[in-house]
């Protein structure tokens, strides 16, 4: 009995399916870990160039901001290649509202969708251009003709921030329904401390607009004062809409300071 329970415990036990489960992944973690050396190490498996599809930006410093934004150099491991990551980078850029990155061969391809000045911003922080989202997209360029909004008081603005301040937002959308009305149209936009809107026109009528409230009825009636009388600005010097059943106006006190011709302009 003592001879055979030794002799049961000497015998040697086959592997189990277990044992097999445990070797093959063994293996394939260390076919892995050796593919992904070799991925590291091959010249066949790295960056071979980098290129900036157009449009092209049209300012040279933002084209080398997109540029310096990719952060890769040729002969970079493709597999540290992270796209998402670099499309963030390049979206973080003020001057860029979207980024593509795509991998061909062995070929890196980032196109980007700039941002679009629609307005001009003065303010105390400075003067700067702004897109229809209300992005803060660089300092002003000089010679650049596009809707102003100038507004009074103290504003803390940077590029790259957006707007979200009330009172610019109601000078930018009083721009942008201007630009609908021929009449005001190039006129600059006015915003004071207390969220009032004027626009100081090109005939040199001050049309006071008052708050955003019933926007496009009062701009209406702007335009209906024009249609009856364009040449207006002879003879007066503000329209009042803000109440825009009741439009007020007040006379030139010089009638020899006459607006300029629009044909000047």
């Amino acid at each position: 009995m003592i001879r055979k329970a030794a002799n049961r415990r000497n015998v040697r036990r086959k592997p189990g399916p277990r044992a097999d489960i445990r070797a093959v992944r063994y293996s394939a973690m260390v076919l892995a870990i050796v593919l992904v050396l070799a991925l590291c190490i091959s010249p066949a498996a790295t960056v071979q160039q980098i290129r900036l599809r157009r449009p092209l930006l049209s300012l040279a410093h933002e084209r080398r901001g997109v540029e310096n934004a990719l952060h890769m150099n040729p002969g970079q491991p493709l597999v540290r290649l992270d796209r998402k990551g670099i499309e963030r980078t390049l979206e973080a850029l003020p001057w860029v509202r979207r980024a593509a990155v795509t991998l061909t061969g062995r070929s890196v391809m980032a196109s980007v969708i700039p941002r679009r000045s629609a307005y001009t911003l003065r303010c105390s922080s400075g003067q700067f251009e702004v897109d229809d989202d209300g992005y803060v997209i660089r300092p002003k360029r000089v010679g650049i003709r596009l809707p102003e909004v100038a507004v009074d008081g103290r504003v803390r603005l940077s590029v790259g921030d957006r707007i979200r301040d009330k009172r610019l937002l109601g000078g930018m959308t009083a721009a942008m329904l201007a630009e609908r009305v021929e009449c005001l149209r190039g006129a600059t936009v006015s915003v004071d401390r207390n969220a009032g809107i004027c626009f100081n026109n090109w005939d040199r009528v001050t049309v006071v607009i008052g708050d955003v409230e019933d926007l496009p009825r009062k701009l209406a009636v702007v335009r209906a004062i024009y249609a009856a009388r364009s040449d207006i600005g002879v003879t007066v010097s503000e329209i009042n809409v803000a109440h825009p059943r009741m439009p007020a106006g007040r006379p030139r006190q010089q009638s020899g300071d006459r607006p300029a011709d629009r044909r000047g302009v």
